[in-house]
């Protein structure tokens, strides 16, 4: 067949075997003449306005959030990093400890870079002069990949101040969607915004945020109002209300009037469109009871019997006589005799959460009020028989105050018993020590008269599921004390 193809030329002829090479080369020579890198760039274009648009359906808003962008306000990105500085009026603060992070990763789990005021080599500066905190982002020494969208934020410590978004493009000539900002591969970006003096509130907190109050007492809530910076705003208006209006009032200075007995509500203070919320809880007025020296305590009916609704803070026997304190770990194990400690040593624990006494103080009989006693056995267990009407219940949370333990307990305190999470002080490791503050609680319980044969040291332990139940404990173990009314 190469013989039937003839291709004139001058100086003879030549075969189809060397037509097929003279063609090879043309084809060469015309892909090498075309923009190889024109498709790659549209190519890469598109890709990025197809991320763009998936980052926006799985985030929300995507280019620029800031006081221009509907972001918070006071705080803006400048040029070079928007196309022109945007119009505002407030007051330059030079002097917050921002952060700026990057992340391909619109959750942050990923980060690229971090940028501090402290950090040199990655280091934010300050222009007072003009007004402006400034950030080089280097894209070629961070390896920033082409066709990729990277967030960068700013933020001061937990709060989301702003964020740009920036697409990784191969020339200058790229237009993307969605307000993204460009920036060609190994060139560099200035970062570059505006911190101003935060007027607006950012969150409000509510004190006391839980109270216990009587029928008719009032209660004095307060409102702390911060800013974006965690710093607190003076003077702000508030507008008081109160959740359940049937179970208290308040009016217009944070005075709150209990008006329903074993009713509990939230408070609530608002500034602009910023909430914060307290919890009152109303107890019917049962009495008030004082120990030996003088400390107060509240009362009130759980089931059958009245109890005190306070661990027992007595530093004294009700005859007067002062109960051994202060022992190192040895003598707190060795003593055959009453004593208590505060948690750790410090007294301001003992006056919160109640003191930790040891079984010889129980076996006195003297270390509640007169006319009141160490509850027992029989008596715990008619209490927490009560539970069983709150089906949402869990590991006690219906005892449990709603200040003080840890969040995972879910503290609902249904029953109003308000147990605080004292901790203990119980043998570790040979040696006595104080032990699991803020996530479980004891209490000693005397013999009870409806068991004879009932353990003489035993206690009931509320914690967090296996925590939680009776327990032989030794007599040098501290624990608190709750009193109950004598018949």
């Amino acid at each position: 067949m190469e013989n039937l193809i003839k291709v004139f030329k001058k100086g003879g002829l030549i075969t189809m075997k060397k037509v097929k090479f003279y063609f090879a080369i043309v084809l060469t020579i015309t892909v090498s003449a075309c923009s190889e890198s024109m498709f790659q760039d549209d190519n890469i274009n598109d890709d990025l306005n197809l991320l763009s648009q998936s980052l926006e359906n799985k985030f929300g808003k995507i280019g620029i959030s800031d006081a221009a962008n509907e972001g918070i306000d006071e705080f803006y990105f400048l040029s070079p990093t928007v196309t022109k500085n945007p119009k505002f009026s407030g007051k330059f603060h030079p002097n917050l400890p921002t952060v700026v992070e990057i992340s391909d990763d619109f959750e942050f789990k990923r980060i690229h870079q971090v940028f501090t005021r402290e950090d040199p080599a990655n280091k934010i500066t300050v222009s007072e002069e003009d007004e402006r905190y400034v950030v080089i982002w280097d894209t070629f020494k961070s390896k920033a990949e082409k066709g990729k969208i990277y967030r960068v934020r700013v933020r001061i410590g937990e709060k989301e101040m702003g964020f740009v978004d920036v697409a990784i493009v191969p020339n200058a000539s790229s237009k993307l969607k969605n307000n993204l900002i460009t920036v060609v591969q190994n060139e560099t970006l200035r970062i570059v915004y505006r911190l101003e003096d935060k007027t607006c509130p950012a969150r409000i907190k509510v004190l006391p945020e839980y109270v216990k109050a009587y029928l008719g007492q009032e209660i004095q809530f307060k409102a702390v109002v911060y800013n974006f910076y965690g710093e607190i705003l003076e003077n702000q208006k508030i507008n008081w209300s109160v959740y359940n209006e049937d179970v208290a009032s308040v009016n217009q200075n944070g005075i709150v009037v209990g008006k329903m007995p074993r009713g509990e509500t939230s408070i609530h203070a608002k500034s602009f469109e910023v909430l914060g919320y307290g919890v009152i809880s109303i107890k019917e007025i049962f009495g008030i009871v004082f120990d030996i020296e003088g400390n107060e305590y509240t009362m009130d009916r759980i089931g059958d019997e009245i109890w005190l609704l306070e661990n027992l803070k007595t530093t004294r026997y009700n005859d007067g006589t002062p109960i051994l304190t202060r022992l190192s770990p040895e003598e707190w194990g060795s003593i055959k005799e009453g004593a208590y400690s505060d948690y750790d040593d410090n007294p301001a624990n003992g006056k919160f959460y109640g003191r930790l006494y040891n079984e010889f103080a129980i076996r006195t009989g003297k270390l509640c009020p007169v006319g009141w006693h160490v509850a027992d056995l029989y008596e715990y267990g008619l209490m927490t028989d009560i539970l069983t009407e709150f089906p949402d219940n869990i590991s006690g949370s219906a005892l449990k105050s709603k200040i003080g333990w840890a969040a995972y307990h879910k503290a609902t305190n249904e029953t109003g018993f308000s147990a605080l999470p004292s901790g203990r002080r119980i043998m570790i490791d040979e040696i006595y020590r104080f032990d699991k503050l803020g996530e479980l609680t004891g209490w000693w319980m005397t013999e009870s008269n409806q068991f004879t044969n009932s353990p003489k040291n035993q206690v009931i332990q509320l914690g967090w599921h296996e925590d939680t139940g009776l327990y032989e404990r030794s007599f040098n173990d501290g624990y608190c004390v709750r009193c109950v009314r004598d018949e």
